[in-house]
């Protein structure tokens, strides 16, 4: 079924597609989807403003698990976390998250991409997260951590090699931007 995604709620249809959608301070959309560790995860992002300390882009964390999309505290690169249990297995990439530069992130299993390019494996390893991820911040159960100003062209979510969403920016009838849903 097609749906339409507001930041924090659902909308209805009259569509029309947009180029991107932007985040500001404190919005997020909650894709619907527990991530398994096998699943395949594409967004096309740039920044929007200048990034120091860690912002987050997609995912969800808990105190034991893990999995998520964002600039590190320090040197503003990109990054790919999945954890399970204590410790960190982040995959950190010497590719700076410069303002207005797209990048096509590619979260295949444990694998992480940028623009095609393999930037590494993380040793972590979960069967599936307990909570929904985010676009534009992570789900940290109670609340979003460290969401930003970023602009997304597209995301697309693959479970057991079927596409389960694909998103794309867009305004609805009542002028509501959101991602819309095209997987019926």
């Amino acid at each position: 079924m097609k749906k339409f995604l507001e930041r924090k709620t659902i909308g209805q249809d009259g569509i029309l597609p947009k180029e991107y959608i932007e985040s500001s301070d404190g919005q997020y959309i909650d894709t619907g989807i527990t991530n398994k560790v096998n699943d395949k995860v594409e967004i096309r992002v740039c920044c929007m403003t200048s990034q120091s300390g860690s912002k987050y882009l997609y995912g969800y964390s808990s105190d034991t698990t893990r999995c998520m999309l964002a600039v590190a505290w320090s040197g503003s690169k990109y990054l790919y976390d999945l954890q399970s249990g204590s410790g960190s297995n982040r995959v950190l990439s010497n590719i700076v998250a410069n303002v207005d530069v797209y990048h096509t992130h590619l979260i295949d299993g444990k694998n992480y991409y940028i623009d095609g390019d393999l930037i590494g494996t993380s040793a972590g390893n979960i069967s599936q997260a307990g909570d929904s991820a985010y676009l534009f911040s992570v789900n940290n159960k109670t609340s979003t951590a460290n969401n930003d100003y970023w602009r997304i062209t597209y995301c697309k979510i693959t479970q057991d090699e079927t596409l389960i969403r694909n998103f794309i920016p867009a305004k609805n009838s009542n002028n509501v931007v959101g991602m819309y849903d095209l997987v019926e």
